[in-house]
C-alpha cells in the first residue's frame, strides 16, 4: 500500500467533505429529507475509495501541492459545495479565496521551521 495520500484521494476527501458539508447545512435549515439521505449515501461511496489511505500522510501531501493543484482541489470544493442560502454560500467560498491566497505564505513558513 502506498504511504501518501495522494492529490487523487485529496481530491476525493475534500469533495466528500464539500459534500457532507452541504448535506448538514441544507439539512439543519430544512429538515432532512429522503434527497438528504439519498445524497449522504453517495458521499459515503464516495468516502469508501479513501479506506486504503494513510491520512498520518495528509498534511505532508497537501503541504507539497504546488500552486495549481491547491487551486484545483479549491475549485473542486467549491463545486460540490451547494447551500440553499447562496448568500452564506458566496461569504464561505470567499473565505475560502481568501484562504487559498495565504496557504502558499502558510506553507512557506511551515517549510522554513520543518513544522
Amino acid at each position: 500500500m502506498e504511504s501518501k495520500i495522494g492529490i487523487d484521494n485529496l481530491k476525493i476527501m475534500f469533495k466528500s467533505i464539500a459534500r457532507l458539508s452541504s448535506i448538514t447545512a441544507n439539512g439543519l435549515s430544512d429538515g432532512i429529507g429522503a434527497s438528504d439521505v439519498m445524497s449522504l449515501i453517495d458521499v459515503l461511496k464516495i468516502a469508501n475509495e479513501l479506506k486504503e489511505a494513510d491520512f498520518s500522510a495528509m498534511p505532508q501531501e497537501f503541504f507539497d501541492l504546488d500552486e495549481e493543484e491547491r487551486n484545483e482541489i479549491f475549485e473542486l470544493f467549491k463545486e460540490e459545495f451547494d447551500l440553499e442560502n447562496d448568500f452564506i454560500e458566496d461569504v464561505i467560498e470567499q473565505i475560502l479565496e481568501g484562504l487559498a491566497q495565504l496557504i502558499p505564505a502558510i506553507f512557506a513558513i511551515a517549510k522554513r521551521f520543518k513544522l
